[in-house]
């Protein structure tokens, strides 16, 4: 599952968006969410999920900037993620 490694989680990269109008305040491409993002690798506990940090700004980060990765995750626990948190 290609994800952003946010705060050494891992984020899917499906509930993000690249910000990349010449009218932002961000020069630079740039990740932005506008719902809450979910990590596949919550810390025990955790149950909310993570808000755009700058919504007028870079959001998430800069993409040259921001970690990317894969995570594995099996069919069944990936299927729980998508009824808890959104399909693609």
């Amino acid at each position: 599952m290609p994800c952003l490694i946010i705060g050494g989680r891992s984020y899917p990269q499906f509930q993000f968006q690249v910000g990349d109008s010449p009218d932002d305040n961000c020069k630079e491409p740039h990740w932005h969410a506008f719902t809450e993002v979910f990590p596949l690798d919550p810390p025990a506990g955790q149950t909310g999920g993570l808000t755009d940090p700058a919504i007028q700004g870079c959001g998430f980060g800069r993409v040259a900037t921001v970690p990317q990765g894969r995570f594995s995750i099996a069919l069944e626990a990936w299927q729980e993620f998508l009824l808890a948190h959104g399909p693609p």
